[in-house]
């Protein structure tokens, strides 16, 4: 009878050594690639939540909070011979509660449904046929994604849309908001404990006020268990407006924007078998300045934000 406990533990021994993922050394190197699947459907949940202060033109510092949930979805609907995908994005469920000063204003889009909500009471939502074209939430967005992370690719439902948007504010490469011509992973395979870096530059206000961009990633950690691979990567990446040209819109508006940085720490678990994201925490800072010049009076404000965002996959 006694040797029933000394059994048990070598039993208990045998499982945790049978379920244990197994650390990757260290002198091994792991490919980092995105993988796509033909009809494949992708879905992830996304939460944030933040605060800061915010002095808008003309008004006093006031405290603002942020908080919202969000459902992201992107179908695959072809892969290229490259293995780039192109994916099919909607966000088919948005929720927002936003507190500035005193004031409560909620938005939420479920099912199809857009409510507003100001200060406990419900507005009436533009009618249904201006909405039908509102990207991501009534149109879908397709990008073409390769492997390495680059968007290389963007189109709408209605391809006037871009122009549309562009008319708006002229400087405004609607476009190229999206678009990434920067990978997110390097080309080799990379050894735990190995950092690469790049640097962008971007340009959603035209070439006259570009975003520069340094990011750097470390694969921090490699385990493999049941024929899975899970990297645990941590980033880091620091951007800020370079130049100080003016924004115009229509009706003699115009909007400078002498500073504005972001950072955004981050860390990743992504399933290097499948070659998808499993889960993401992000944490965001922001901080910028400006100023909105109309009828020849010039009126300046600031922001101070930080953000917590987690992206997880179904």
């Amino acid at each position: 009878m006694k040797s029933i406990p000394i059994l048990l533990l070598l039993l208990v021994f045998a499982i945790a050594a049978a379920c244990a993922a197994p650390a990757f050394s260290a002198a091994q190197s792991v490919p980092l690639a995105l993988k796509f699947t033909p009809g494949e459907t992708l879905q992830y949940d996304v939460t944030f939540s933040g605060s800061g202060n915010v002095t808008a033109p003309g008004a006093d510092l006031a405290v603002l909070g942020l908080r919202g949930n969000l459902t992201v979805v992107q179908k695959v609907v072809e892969v290229l011979p490259d293995g780039s995908g192109r994916l099919e994005t909607t966000i088919p469920r948005l929720e927002v509660d936003v507190t500035l000063a005193d004031h409560q204003a909620r938005f939420s889009f479920v099912g199809g449904r857009m409510r507003l909500m100001a200060d406990g009471k419900e507005s009436s939502p533009p009618d249904t046929a201006s909405l039908q074209n509102i990207p991501l939430l009534m149109t879908p967005i397709t990008f073409t994604v390769a492997p390495d992370g680059r968007t290389t690719g963007i189109s709408l439902a209605d391809q006037q849309l871009l122009g549309q948007l562009s008319q708006v504010i002229p400087q405004l490469d609607a476009a190229q908001m999206w678009r990434s011509s920067d990978p997110l992973f390097p080309s080799s395979p990379v050894a735990v404990g190995e950092t690469w870096r790049r640097s962008a530059r971007y340009l959603p206000f035209g070439p006259q006020m570009p975003i520069i961009a340094t990011i750097s990633h470390t694969l921090d950690e490699y385990t493999e268990k049941e024929g899975m691979g899970l990297a645990r990567i941590s980033g880091f990446a620091d951007a800020s407006l370079a130049g100080s040209q003016q924004l115009n819109a229509p009706g003699g508006v115009s909007v400078a924007i002498p500073e504005l940085r972001e950072t955004i720490t981050s860390t990743e678990f992504f399933n290097t078998t499948k070659g998808q994201l499993v889960r993401g925490d992000y944490d965001v800072s922001l901080r910028t300045r400006f100023a909105v010049q109309a009828a020849e009076q010039s009126q300046s404000g600031r922001l101070e934000a930080r953000l917590r965002v987690s992206v997880q996959a179904r």
